[in-house]
């Protein structure tokens, strides 16, 4: 079985340790997959790292997050469900122009994500699955 060396652990791991990486030569991350979380949550969970984030990532402060949220009433802007149940709402945006679209929980922002974005085929997708319920058998 191949290893790799964490470079910050410095551990020897199969490489199903690390996370995959097609611009590394052998294709796989640098630090372990328990390194590069760690690592993350230092960075995120230290005082201004969520604003970081934010600011960083969407160009905006937790403040007009924390706006967004109660626009929303907390709730995700594609299946409702509240914050509380489907823990923190995750910023959606455009991947090509980085407009922010909404707030969603997070198995609504994987199920777009997993689509590409791609309306028709989520339409696709949903007409399949009213196809095939029990209802319409």
């Amino acid at each position: 079985m191949a290893k790799k060396k964490c470079t910050k652990c410095r551990k020897e791991k199969p490489l199903t340790a690390f996370h995959i990486d097609r611009r590394t030569r052998d294709g796989r991350s640098c630090k372990c997959k328990k390194c590069k979380l760690m690592h993350k949550r230092a960075v995120y969970h230290k005082p201004g790292g969520r604003n970081a984030h934010l600011k960083r990532t969407y160009g905006i402060s937790e403040e007009q997050y924390e706006k967004l949220v109660a626009e929303q009433a907390s709730k995700c802007a594609v299946c409702g469900r509240k914050a509380d149940v489907c823990g923190r709402l995750v910023v959606d945006h455009d991947h090509i122009t980085g407009a922010i679209r909404a707030l969603l929980c997070d198995r609504c922002n994987r199920a777009a994500g997993a689509a590409g974005d791609d309306p028709k085929l989520l339409q696709k997708l949903a007409q399949y699955l009213e196809t095939h319920s029990k209802d319409s058998n």
